[in-house]
């Protein structure tokens, strides 16, 4: 039998709760060997603390002379079919056009991503003065970037098979590219969105009406800023009890429990006392959502999973958190454009305004389709883009 290998290239420190997140069993179930290739340090220089694995599937890479061995190890492997799963289009500024030459050391399909699944404000339907002047001269600039980095990739012997779009916000950045270079655009979802279609199934032992906070990495663990050499605006002496205090609160008012979803990339006890020894959750992102009465969020990626099962949400923010330039123009745009309570912890008079309301349909709808998902068929990513393979070879029988 021929061997087939998916290799996922990674910039930002592959976990093993990623395997699962990006379906890659389904990859494996159809034949395909599976490999990991983690170059984040090769990328950054701050590097994150790395949870310890031993999965053989995953490699870590901190130098360019050792991936690019590892590249030739492959070629020479002679698989009869190489597809590359390429996160390096959603993480990278293209500056380090090194990587994407490396990578044309093997002939391989490349399927790039940029469907985080996050929202945009700049696509916004939200009352905003010449918002719809703003949202093209958005795309524009976004066309005539990934134009560019299309065509200097070209210069260098790469190019992408195709590109996996999960919203309408995304795929409309890629215009210039599809029509002047013909880069292929395929239809799917983000991956929260896609998540759902792959891991369906009920997990009995949840607890049904309850609220979830799906509670970001900061600041009790390092997030996303690490990469950034940036300070986490942050505080746990400040963040926490005033987090406690609203949860105290909603428990009072609505008679239920508060739960936490944690963040992948940390690890809390089951009852931390930060959390005012509320029952902490590492898994079950989907059905803990899916099972609540409502979500509480920062702002994380996943509460268009909250929207996809109609859940009412409370987005809430800090006087910290809106020190940031994007937490004062994504918490308060996106609770405008839902129409959702918007809590500020250090303003515990604004508790009483909660509501606990479903999103009106035609603005979750709106929403699934700018920022979630491209196609109506209720089948993953890995299922969408091996279809797609296959419809290929069909054609070139």
């Amino acid at each position: 039998m021929s061997k087939k290998l998916a290799l996922i290239i990674f910039p930002v420190h592959f976990s093993n709760e990623k395997i699962e997140k990006f379906e890659l069993n389904i990859f494996k179930n159809k034949g395909f060997e599976i490999r990991v290739h983690d170059i984040t340090d090769i990328i950054y220089s701050i590097q994150r603390p790395k949870a310890k694995s031993n999965n053989t599937t995953i490699k870590k890479f901190s130098k360019i002379k050792d991936w690019e061995d590892e590249l030739y190890k492959i070629k020479s492997k002679k698989y009869s079919e190489i597809i590359i799963l390429n996160f390096l289009l959603q993480y990278t500024n293209f500056k380090d056009y090194i990587l994407f030459k490396k990578l044309t050391i093997l002939d391989a399909k490349n399927i790039g991503f940029l469907n985080a699944g996050t929202y945009n404000p700049n696509y916004s339907s939200a009352l905003i003065s010449f918002k719809h002047i703003r949202k093209f001269i958005h795309h524009l600039k976004l066309n005539i970037s990934y134009l560019k980095t299309f065509i200097e990739l070209k210069k260098i012997g790469f190019k992408f098979y195709a590109i996996l779009a999960g919203s309408l916000s995304e795929k409309r950045n890629f215009h210039l590219s599809s029509f002047y270079l013909k880069i292929k655009i395929i239809d799917g979802h983000c991956w929260d969105i896609s998540n759902i279609h792959y891991l369906s199934q009920q997990d009995n032992s949840i607890e049904k009406g309850y609220g979830v906070l799906l509670d970001g990495a900061g600041p009790k663990f390092k997030n996303d800023e690490n990469y950034l050499n940036t300070k986490s605006i942050l505080t746990a002496k400040r963040w926490y009890p005033r987090l406690c205090f609203l949860f105290d609160f909603l428990e009072s008012s609505f008679k239920t429990n508060i739960i936490i979803k944690a963040h992948y990339s940390s690890i809390h006890p089951n009852n931390p006392d930060y959390f005012g020894n509320r029952k902490v959750f590492h898994h079950s992102l989907i059905n803990l959502i899916k099972n609540s009465s409502f979500v509480i969020t920062r702002m994380s990626t996943s509460l268009i999973i909250a929207l996809f099962y109609n859940k009412p949400v409370i987005i809430i923010t800090s006087d910290e958190h809106l020190t940031s330039p994007s937490g004062k123009l994504y918490q308060g745009n996106i609770s405008q454009y839902l129409s959702c309570s918007y809590i500020n912890l250090d303003n515990s008079h604004t508790f009483n305004k909660i509501k606990l309301n479903k999103i009106k349909e035609s603005i979750r709808i709106k929403f699934l389709r700018n920022f979630g998902s491209l196609t109506n068929f209720n089948i993953c990513n890995a299922s969408i883009i091996i279809n797609d393979l296959n419809e290929k070879k069909q054609k070139l029988k």
